[in-house]
């Protein structure tokens, strides 16, 4: 049944279901952290097809669509059910809202999510199967510390390290350790297993080759890209393009025509143990600029 218009001085009359799908659209709208500036969050609305009534900052993946009608607009929703747990290979969300069994409501599938913690320390998390996630040194979830409760973190969702299946590609990174050759890390296009990757700058594309290193330190992985303008300025400049695993990232001089790629940062130490954490999603590099030709 739609909701009838009504005039100045009328006396207003809604039915409870309206009035709830009102107040979940308006809740969901303003009550979701900011992920600050150029890191928006991306919104859906989702059904509820787990079986059990959600929380606000319920950890689950995207299975479907299904056609839902309201009181407003009739329209196609995600499904949202539990990953099972330890599962990797899904779209995950996090519901910004609480969200009753077989009702629908909102999740955040890109951007900073709050997100609940069951158990575990690290920078990664996996499905605990119940709607959060447990906390470790990898896995397909990347998160950002809250210091101020341990329950609570925020899952970068649509981006590096995040689930569901980790992506593979040129300019990733590996980092391995065996008795025999200790900690290694390693530059590689992990798709095709072929080189690192190809950075393309105008016309120009170099091949980059694949680099290993020996890890015995904390370290970043980054692209340092030059461009050297000829001497007649007549445009063909030359490029020098190299990986580098170094202690400290590079500090460029105010030159549009060097840029530094952040790859991947190693921690932790021979002892413990290191552990990797990527800043970009693999793919090749292209640089842009008004000195690119």
């Amino acid at each position: 049944m739609a909701i009838q218009k009504v005039h100045q001085g009328d006396r207003l009359k809604i039915r409870a279901t309206d009035w709830n799908e009102i107040a979940s659209h308006v809740n969901g709208a303003v009550r979701v952290p900011s992920a600050g500036k150029g890191k928006a969050q991306q919104l859906v609305s989702v059904y509820n097809a787990s079986g059990m009534d959600l929380t606000r900052g319920s950890f689950v993946k995207l299975t479907g669509t299904r056609y839902m009608e309201g009181a407003f607009f009739d329209a196609y929703v995600f499904t949202a059910e539990f990953p099972k747990s330890g599962e990797d290979d899904f779209i995950p969300a996090v519901t910004v809202e609480e969200i009753k069994k077989n009702d629908c409501g909102r999740a955040i599938i890109s951007g900073l999510a709050p997100v609940r913690i069951a158990s575990g320390n690290g920078l990664f998390g996996t499905p605990d199967g119940h709607g959060c996630l447990k906390l470790s040194d990898s896995g397909p979830i990347m998160v950002i510390p809250n210091d101020n409760d341990a329950t609570w973190k925020y899952a970068i969702l649509g981006g590096t390290g995040n689930g569901g299946k980790a992506a593979k590609g040129p300019f990733d990174t590996e980092l391995t350790y065996t008795e025999e050759n200790g900690w290694k890390l390693t530059c590689i296009d992990t798709l095709v297993r072929q080189n690192a990757g190809h950075v393309h700058c105008g016309s120009h594309t170099e091949i980059i080759p694949t680099r290993t290193w020996t890890v015995t330190a904390p370290c970043f992985l980054f692209l340092d890209i030059n461009y050297t303008p000829s001497q007649d300025d007549t445009g063909n400049g030359t490029y020098s393009i190299n990986i580098y695993a170094e202690a400290e990232l590079p500090t460029p001089a105010q030159d549009e025509r060097r840029i530094i790629v952040r790859l991947a940062q190693v921690t932790g130490n021979a002892e413990d143990g290191f552990r990797l954490h990527k800043y970009r999603e693999p793919g090749d590099y292209t640089v842009t600029g008004r000195w690119v030709r």
